[in-house]
């Protein structure tokens, strides 16, 4: 099993199918080109770090670096879920992937996650809301349709670190749909006070 570099992504997600730039000090990485595959970790803390092993992490394809005096900047395309497996000095680890054939998800579902979704754009009235719809509208794989709502709408880091780590995704759906039933909520309150 080939061994990956991992890259530790403090209080940020990648999710599959969406990309991340990520800063980073630590020295290892200015030998990243793009093209290259790393396990994107994201963690809360060190004791994240010490726990690693069976963490999941998204296999990732390192898209650009860039060198400053003391960090590297890294764009990072999520692949898949995987999790960790024989953690070397914590700088490398063996992975196996979580499978996502989306065989929980029904149509009936699916199709209520991207009216939810829909009705948020519009509360919120996003410039590139058109463009949005769109894309909702051509992702059919039930996954990835969740990881980019999840991605796209949740901007708190906890929630975001929940919604990744649920390797189940039926309860992933499930949980991302209670977020986006409270974002709503919070838009249309916030239009209503405006209004009056």
């Amino acid at each position: 099993m080939q061994r990956l570099p991992i890259l530790y992504l403090y209080k940020k997600v990648v999710f599959p199918s969406c990309a991340l730039t990520t800063g980073t000090r630590e020295k290892r990485h200015r030998g990243l080109a793009a093209g290259d595959r790393v396990l994107a970790l994201p963690i809360r803390g060190f004791f994240d770090i010490l726990l690693a092993r069976r963490g999941v992490a998204t296999l990732s394809e390192v898209t650009s670096v860039e060198v400053a005096e003391d960090t590297v900047t890294v764009g990072l395309k999520g692949i898949s879920r995987v999790r960790l497996r024989r953690i070397d000095r914590f700088l490398t680890a063996e992975h196996v992937p979580i499978p996502e054939n989306g065989a929980w998800a029904r149509d009936g579902i699916v199709n209520e996650l991207r009216k939810k979704s829909q009705e948020l754009i519009f509360l919120i009235n996003v410039k590139e809301s058109d463009k949005l719809i769109g894309l909702l509208g051509f992702i059919n794989n039930p996954s990835q349709l969740s990881d980019f709502v999840a991605n796209y709408f949740i901007v708190s880091f906890p929630r975001r670190y929940r919604i990744h780590r649920e390797i189940d995704g039926a309860r992933r759906l499930r949980n991302l749909m209670a977020v986006l039933d409270e974002l709503i909520a919070k838009f249309r309150e916030k239009r209503e006070a405006g209004v009056s």
